[in-house]
């Protein structure tokens, strides 16, 4: 009896699967090597936190994260016993309609994220485009901060991310990820300038269709301007799906194995 080799059909199957495209890509997803082709807009910096942990926390992957706030020059926070008295980056915080401008939204679109309806007053945001395969996953991690007096059913501050076409338009795909509503998420924070942060949470979505894309993220003040609300946010990546080449050549391999077993020779 003559054991049949599998190798001529997995090799080839490997080779196609090593040559098709990834059909997905996001820059500097994780920002150890710096702002990429990220844009930013407000109050952003990055945070190499192997140097420092000023907002309390580590980067949720590698050393690198980037940070956003609400806090414009002028209007120094209200809350918490050293909050902060201006940008940490530098540069203020947007107003909501320069915002959405800057990150190719329609005037109103982030007040359509407000968790109470009440108008967002100012914030920062950062946004990149990139291209999907069908069915591909979105997936980052996220710290919110605040001294925002909470639960409040008035002031809700948030953090939200959003999916538009690329170059910006509408959100074909949005949400809030905390506001300062839900104060039963928060707990003291370590961070010397707030008062309070949720610690990082992960999140995942499915981008169904190909296509080209723009993602937004953002955080905004909500009725005032006199409480500082920021975000931490790490890690972004959109994977695509598992391919139906790769499929086959994962039950090849099964059947390969399968064809090891002793007294399972296939006559040749």
């Amino acid at each position: 009896m003559i054991r049949a080799s599998l190798h001529a059909l997995l090799l080839p199957i490997a080779s196609l699967l090593v040559a098709l495209p990834a059909q997905a890509f996001i820059s500097h997803t994780s920002f150890e090597t710096g702002i990429g082709a990220w844009q930013i807009f407000g109050d952003v910096m990055l945070e190499d936190t192997s140097v420092t942990q000023q907002f309390g926390a580590p980067a949720a992957q590698g050393d690198v994260h980037l940070f956003m706030s609400t806090l414009p020059n002028g209007t120094p926070d209200a809350g918490a016993p050293l909050g902060p008295q201006a940008p940490f980056s530098g540069t203020n915080a947007l107003d909501v309609l320069s915002l959405e401008t800057a990150l190719g939204l329609q005037a109103g679109e982030i007040t359509t994220l407000s968790p109470n309806g009440n108008p967002a007053m100012q914030g920062s945001g950062f946004t990149q485009d990139f291209t999907a395969a069908a069915n591909s996953v979105l997936s980052f991690d996220w710290n919110f901060l605040t001294n925002e007096l909470t639960p409040t059913a008035t002031y809700t501050d948030y953090l939200f991310w959003g999916i538009t076409a690329q170059g910006g338009d509408t959100f074909l795909q949005s949400g809030v990820l905390m506001d300062t509503s839900q104060g039963g998420a928060l707990g003291a924070s370590s961070a010397a300038d707030f008062a309070q942060d949720t610690g990082y949470q992960a999140f995942s979505t499915l981008v169904p269709l190909a296509g080209d894309y723009r993602i937004v993220f953002g955080i905004v003040d909500v009725q005032d301007e006199n409480y500082t609300t920021a975000a931490l946010v790490d890690d972004i990546m959109v994977v695509p799906e598992a391919s139906t080449g790769l499929l086959i050549f994962l039950a090849l391999l099964g059947l390969a194995a399968a064809g090891r077993r002793p007294g399972s020779d296939i006559a040749g």
